[in-house]
């Protein structure tokens, strides 16, 4: 394979990742050429830079591997009212970095709760619990909702 397909395989791959949020396994060796070692060198420094950026997790696989198990162990419950959005997790092994994904549209939201990190892209809200706790509760109202005066008087104070 040329090392030019390599290289954009590779850089399609981590586009891929870091646009679906999603876990892969890269295993790769180089071969005796030339070339795949500075193919390789490039991944590197591309995965490196993109982690740096925030765009991309690199971790040992043993890492991922018990975070998924953990995952896998989570208990999520999503509840929607008038108010919002409540979303309680719960895992005794803890909940530092699990993340959950709400789809909200073009509507913008602010959020309610200890140990959550959180940020909008496009029509997805990703909330993530920063601290080993065993259980949290996230909060997320619309913002600027319209209150509703149904006394059909006029409020003493504006909103």
């Amino acid at each position: 394979m040329p090392p030019a397909d390599a290289e954009k395989w590779l850089n399609d791959l981590l586009d891929f990742i870091e646009t679906e949020r999603v876990i892969r396994l890269i295993y790769t060796h180089a071969n005796r050429k030339e070339y795949a070692l500075s193919v390789l060198a490039r991944l590197a420094e591309r995965a490196s830079r993109d982690q740096k950026n925030g765009r991309l997790l690199v971790w040992p696989m043993s890492r991922f591997a018990t975070f998924l198990n953990r995952h896998e162990q989570t208990e999520a419950t999503f509840s929607h009212g008038m108010a919002g959005w409540q979303i309680k997790l719960k895992n005794k092994a803890g909940l530092e970095d699990m993340t959950v994904a709400l789809p909200v549209g073009s509507r913008r939201y602010r959020v309610i709760g200890r140990n959550v990190a959180w940020r909008q892209e496009r029509d997805w809200l990703y909330l993530t619990t920063t601290a080993n706790i065993a259980a949290n509760v996230i909060y997320i109202r619309e913002q600027n909702q319209v209150l509703i005066n149904r006394s059909n008087q006029l409020p003493r104070h504006p909103i």
